[in-house]
């Protein structure tokens, strides 16, 4: 469209255009490696900027090293403990939150059995 954005419709319409084919054969790519990276690269409107997919296509071609798919892991690993750390911060927070919900509802109920009954004397 000339906005420097690729939209999933204009992506979709030339996946199977001969030259785009032969292009990718040329970058050993598939078509799902295309589609795959257009939704990775996607925030969620729909489009990608054309360089960054450009970009992207480029870096797919070819077998991964094996010091990237190392990279890759080191880093899901890496992410997957930080976030088990984050979630038992907030399973903690929790628990906390509510003991102290339950500690202050037996206060006042404590409060109000007094008020009772020093009421009733």
């Amino acid at each position: 469209s000339g906005d420097g954005f690729l939209s999933w419709e204009e992506f979709s319409s030339v996946l199977d255009d001969p030259q785009l084919t032969t292009f990718m054969h040329t970058l050993e790519l598939e078509t799902h490696d295309l589609e795959n990276l257009f939704h990775m690269i996607d925030d969620g409107d729909g489009e990608v900027g054309v360089d960054e997919f450009l970009e992207g296509a480029l870096r797919l071609r070819g077998p991964a090293r094996s010091v990237e798919v190392a990279q890759v892991l080191y880093t899901a690993r890496h992410l997957d403990v930080k976030l088990e750390m984050l979630l038992s911060s907030i399973d903690a927070s929790e628990r906390s939150r509510r003991d102290a919900t339950r500690k202050s509802i037996s206060r006042r109920r404590a409060s109000v059995a007094i008020s009772e009954a020093l009421q009733g004397c």
